[in-house]
């Protein structure tokens, strides 16, 4: 605001202690919801209730972060325990901006409608007393017929009445927040498939939803309901059984799918493939249909040597780190590998700074089938550094693949991620 068109009240609304206030309001009022659901227990919730927010601890960390949010969050954390976890938990950080902004939106209109309220008393106060005052009536800048001064302030009246009906149905439309989360298990991903299908193909829709997402079939149903409704979509649920069932019907004329390359083995083949079956191209098939897929990959982060600064490695660790647990590493495109060059002098200050903001996060659960065992196996191997507290349920681990390993070639889908330092002569020559 701008203080010397501002008032004071008006001020307040826009001023940053406001917009910390109502954040802080917003992450309280989402634990809240966790509590009703189950997730956050009655202890922490009472202490989180109490969290308090510090312009200075804020300040600190964004001279280190330069992210708002983050910065936020981590000031809240400093007044809690390990409660803290839960501050942010399920958001993102527009979830709280915007919601915010209409906030903000709200109490604003609100001081202006107060304020036409008192402006529409004056008016109507002044009309009547001035209803017999004569005045000269304008018309494009010069006189014309005399008219009553009070009428002038009526017609004004009339105007500003019908401004605070705009300003009320303005503010019933701002008044509105929605924490809707990060992209979180990807349950986009079956819309889109499902809409491009329909305008691409032109044809009707089967859609088996995976068995992680079956939560949402209501949802689905809901949204898809005039097209179900004339029969060009059909949401259903089910496991592999149900899956091959379908994919070898006689009415199903292509098949696209998203899941793991053993779900594409199982129903194109009928049984999980051995190496030297997926490397035969005369292998036999049980499912000849058209079939496209969305499956899992080796993303790697490859790091190019150069003068790095500690913010420049610490920001980009926090980046690698970031893109292994979004989701905790159920997401095709999740970091696995980070290609190091060897013998370049901050290869290894990047790594201590990944393990070290790995085992910061938070944990996340390992909600994906068999992703928990898998974890637990890889712990067991001692080439596997556990990076987090033994008391979290779900493992952060890392490895440095010394030689040729099946992990640079399969995905791991979790939590996991690895290093793999290759020969570094040069600059030029690394990037080539």
């Amino acid at each position: 605001m701008i203080p010397r068109y501002s008032r004071e009240e008006m001020d307040k609304v826009w001023s940053d202690d406001n917009m910390f206030d109502l954040w802080l309001q917003i992450e309280i009022a989402a634990s809240e919801a966790w509590h009703e659901k189950g997730v956050i227990s009655s202890k922490d919730i009472k202490k989180i209730r109490k969290a308090k927010f510090s312009r200075e601890i804020y300040e600190n960390f964004f001279a280190e972060t330069k992210h708002d949010i983050v910065s936020f969050t981590r000031s809240v954390g400093e007044s809690l325990g390990v409660e803290k976890r839960w501050i942010h938990h399920g958001l993102t950080s527009n979830d709280i901006k915007d919601t915010a902004l209409s906030l903000q939106l709200t109490q604003s209109t609100e001081i202006i409608l107060n304020l036409i309220d008192n402006l529409l008393s004056n008016l109507r106060k002044r009309a009547i007393e001035f209803k017999n005052t004569p005045c000269i009536g304008r018309s494009h800048g010069i006189h014309a017929e005399p008219m009553s001064f009070g009428l002038k302030l009526a017609l004004w009246y009339a105007e500003f009445k019908r401004h605070k009906l705009r300003l009320e149905s303005v503010k019933g439309r701002v008044s509105v927040g929605m924490l809707s989360g990060p992209v979180g298990n990807f349950s986009s991903i079956p819309y889109l498939d499902v809409l491009y299908h329909l305008i691409t193909r032109k044809s009707v829709i089967l859609l088996k939803l995976n068995p992680v997402n079956e939560y949402l079939k209501p949802v689905f149903e809901k949204v898809f309901q005039s097209f179900i409704e004339r029969g060009y979509i059909i949401v259903t649920t089910g496991n592999i059984d149900e899956s091959k069932y379908m994919a070898n019907h006689p009415g199903i004329n292509n098949i696209h799918l998203t899941g793991s390359d053993k779900t594409f083995e199982d129903i194109v083949y009928g049984r999980e493939l051995t190496e030297k079956e997926r490397k035969s191209k005369s292998l036999s098939k049980i499912n000849n249909k058209p079939i496209t897929s969305e499956l899992g990959n080796v993303t790697p982060i490859i790091i190019h040597p150069g003068k790095w600064s500690t913010s420049d490695i610490k920001y980009q660790a926090r980046k690698i780190v970031t893109a292994k647990l979004n989701n905790n590493g159920f997401n095709c495109i999740a970091a696995q590998v980070v290609v190091l060059p060897d013998g370049w002098g901050q290869t290894e200050t990047l790594i201590k700074f990944v393990k070290h903001y790995m085992s910061k996060a938070n944990e996340r659960k390992a909600y994906y089938p068999e992703s928990i065992e898998r974890l637990e196996k890889l712990e067991k191997d001692k080439g596997y550094e556990r990076v987090n507290a033994l008391s979290c349920v779900t493992p952060h681990l890392t490895r440095e693949i010394k030689a040729y390993s099946k992990f640079e070639i399969n995905e791991v889908w979790s939590s996991t991620i690895y290093f793999k330092k290759i020969e570094n002569t040069s600059v030029e020559d690394f990037a080539n």
